[in-house]
């Protein structure tokens, strides 16, 4: 993470607050602004920054962007518009996340953040990868590790999608 006097911009910078009311009219295309409050669903998903809520211990949700807003503009624009735009301050610049949305009995908006989940699946997968590329390349190729196969040889398997998370403890 990076401190806010490491921000995108200077705070005062007229092309900054531009910046910002042109990703903030953007935005208000896909929204309905006569009923604020069908904006945001229950169990949906987001993408923006979240909020630590260390006296509940929960994360809330502080800002969002829509999808087709975040590839619109610069992603540090975007990082520097969700930081700024938040209705929750913090003293650090985080960047966006995938969340999903829990709307509790109090009307809590609380999130989950899914992009760690997306980031341990792919470190995963990168390492199925490797292991069947070094099975495969032992073997000689993909042809010699089938032929040896239908004939009986017995090789390793080559791991896959399925269990590919079984190392991990819970």
């Amino acid at each position: 993470m990076i401190g806010l006097s490491d921000s995108p911009r200077n705070v005062s910078d007229i092309s900054r607050i531009e910046m910002y009311e042109d990703i903030y009219s953007y935005e208000t295309m896909f929204r309905d602004l006569d009923d604020p409050d069908n904006y945001y669903a229950n169990k949906h998903y987001y993408l923006g920054l979240s909020f630590n809520d260390v006296e509940y211990n929960t994360l809330l949700l502080a800002s969002t962007v829509q999808t087709i807003t975040f590839f619109q503009y610069k992603f540090t624009d975007i990082i520097d518009y969700l930081n700024n735009y938040s209705i929750l301050y913090q003293n650090i610049v985080t960047q966006p996340e995938i969340m999903q949305l829990q709307i509790d009995n109090n009307m809590m908006y609380n999130v989950i953040l899914k992009t760690f989940w997306l980031k341990l699946i792919q470190r995963n997968w990168k390492r199925i990868c490797n292991e069947r590329k070094n099975i495969i390349k032992k073997s000689g190729s993909l042809l010699n590790y089938i032929k040896n196969k239908e004939l009986g040889i017995k090789q390793l398997p080559l791991p896959q999608l399925h269990g590919m998370l079984y190392h991990l403890k819970a």
